[in-house]
């Protein structure tokens, strides 16, 4: 297995951590979801390292929250000045989760972006605070993102303001208040266990509003199928990348 170590870069007033892997490959910046760390792509990671990409994993979204942005489009805004800094000249985007909807965003703030994959991304309904709330107990279920979101916590008491903050923002963000500049896909597990729905109806009209968007469904897949499938994530993001 890869060791991951984690860098550090300081993006304007922000310090962002991140896992910087493999060598002359393909750059793939990958974001994650909500509450979670780069780490816990570990084999997702390997599995793109051992494909030829170069990854880059920032900590962004609910993650080593000190000095972290707050909303997710001032996510997408600080990704695209970070691979700015670590002078990532053209790029892929990829991400889970709250992630995935930051990567769909990154290139309307940066033309370096190439193509932006999207597993189960958050941006594709209208979601109530309380909504998210009983997401996060369902999310609890995951043991490793329970205890590393409480042990940032506990390292950072600010970490509560930030997570409310970006949550509610989330819960404001709906499929249609946002548009994709570059060639993009979506890769949608329908169980949901999250109520994260993208329906046939709102499929329709998110292309309408973004024509370079694809969808493709996995009818028995789940939220988190990108971690407990990595293989098949890692092939469906290099195939629709080397197209």
């Amino acid at each position: 297995m890869i060791k991951h170590s984690y860098k550090q870069q300081k993006v304007g007033h922000k310090i962002i951590r991140y896992l910087h892997k493999g060598k002359n490959g393909k750059p793939l910046v990958f974001s994650n979801a909500f509450g979670f760390s780069p780490h816990l792509y570990t084999e997702v990671i390997d599995e793109l390292v051992n494909k030829g990409y170069e990854v880059v994993s920032p900590a962004i979204a609910g993650i080593y929250f000190a000095n972290q942005p707050n909303t997710v489009k001032d996510c997408a805004e600080v990704i695209a000045d970070f691979c700015d800094k670590i002078k990532l000249d053209e790029y892929y985007m990829a991400g889970h989760s709250t992630g995935g909807g930051i990567a769909l965003l990154v290139g309307n703030y940066s033309s370096n972006v190439k193509k932006a994959i999207a597993f189960n991304p958050i941006l594709l309904g209208k979601y109530t605070f309380f909504g998210l709330a009983k997401t996060q107990l369902v999310l609890s279920k995951e043991v490793k993102f329970l205890a590393g979101f409480l042990y940032n916590v506990a390292r950072n008491p600010k970490a509560i303001k930030n997570t409310i903050v970006l949550t509610l923002d989330i819960a404001r963000f709906n499929y249609n208040s946002f548009s994709v500049a570059v060639r993009s896909k979506i890769l949608y597990g329908e169980k949901d266990e999250f109520g994260f729905n993208l329906d046939q109806r709102m499929e329709k009209e998110l292309k309408e509003f973004n024509p370079n968007l694809e969808v493709k469904r996995f009818p028995d897949y789940g939220h988190m199928w990108p971690l407990h499938k990595p293989k098949e994530a890692v092939k469906e993001i290099s195939d629709f990348l080397i197209r």
